[in-house]
């Protein structure tokens, strides 16, 4: 078996498969990038609380690991 892969998730993303990506998204832990991915997809979903929500959280990765440009 083999490592789910982001970039499925890339493609689904850019295609407005948003659903379909949230669905993969279900496989991966909470890095920036998949947080990134994660919040486009509900935004694209038109779940708008949930995105935030995904926002916030990478918000707080980026600080705690002292990224604060990359926070802002």
């Amino acid at each position: 078996m083999t490592a789910p892969s982001l970039a499925a998730v890339r493609v689904a993303v850019a295609n407005g498969n948003f659903a379909e990506a949230l669905e993969r998204l279900a496989d991966f832990g909470e890095s920036p990038e998949v947080l990134e991915l994660c919040a486009a997809a509900h935004h694209g979903h038109g779940e708008f609380e949930a995105a935030v929500e995904v926002w916030e959280r990478l918000y707080t990765v980026h600080t705690a690991a002292g990224r604060d440009q990359d926070a802002a």
